[in-house]
């Protein structure tokens, strides 16, 4: 279990997320934009570093 406390703007914020997901409670829609997210990460990721490798190609070519 997690207790959160948010400010006055995120409350309002999450409130109108809630009005627009009607079928959804607060803690499904929480859940949902927390794998939201860690999906997005992990979409950035290579197959290697998803398996728990590390990526050895720099992005920025080499440094030979």
């Amino acid at each position: 279990m997690l207790t959160v406390r948010l400010d006055q703007e995120t409350e309002r914020q999450l409130a109108e997320l809630l009005a627009h997901e009607q079928d959804t409670n607060r803690s499904e829609l929480i859940k949902r934009l927390i794998r939201d997210r860690w999906l997005a990460l992990k979409a950035g990721q290579t197959i290697v570093e998803r398996r728990g490798g590390t990526s050895s190609a720099s992005p920025r070519g080499c440094s030979c």
